[in-house]
């Protein structure tokens, strides 16, 4: 009950309410009592990599309905189960994998750099933390519009991701 009490008290601050860290009862307890469009601001999708952080089909979908945003992430570790394929390539398979569920207008990037740890840090595995392959820190960002561009992403399809579908879910949240 806290927990619904939670959304509707952040609602009615006219407050962001951000759904990434939450397990898959707790997404669903947030759709069902949410009035307003809330954000995922740095997941992928679990059916490119099978991580419980990541959203199911169904979670992407519910968030498009909502009105919602996704924020595509870098760290490596949600993009695939397979280290050798945890680069930018990958990262765009998530993005457009959104895209065609819920439209180019509810995606946008919501990297999560990790550059910082130091080699000894863990994070969902055993594995030594390592960046994405061509996307290792925010140094590295302007990677994926070049790639974006190569793939025949519009000026006004890149800029959507890269900033405007944010600052339009924040004009219609922030009221």
């Amino acid at each position: 009950m806290a927990g619904k009490e939670a959304v509707k008290i952040i609602e009615n601050l006219g407050m962001i309410l951000d759904v990434s860290h939450l397990n898959d009862k707790s997404f669903w307890d947030v759709y069902k009592t949410s009035q307003k469009p809330f954000i995922a601001s740095h997941s992928n999708v679990r059916t490119l990599c099978n991580n419980p952080r990541n959203l199911t089909d169904d979670q992407i979908k519910a968030i498009g309905e909502k009105g919602g945003l996704i924020g595509i992430n870098a760290f490596s570790e949600f993009i695939h189960e397979d280290s050798s394929k945890r680069n930018l390539n990958y990262l765009i398979k998530h993005m457009e994998h959104i895209i065609n569920l819920i439209g180019i207008d509810k995606v946008s990037v919501g990297f999560d750099f990790f550059e910082y740890l130091n080699e000894d840090a863990k994070s969902f595995t055993n594995e030594k933390y390592v960046g994405l392959a061509g996307l290792e820190d925010i140094s590295k960002s302007y990677n994926l519009i070049l790639k974006l561009k190569n793939l025949g992403y519009s000026k006004e399809d890149i800029d959507k991701i890269s900033y405007k579908n944010f600052i339009g879910y924040m004009d219609k949240v922030l009221k």
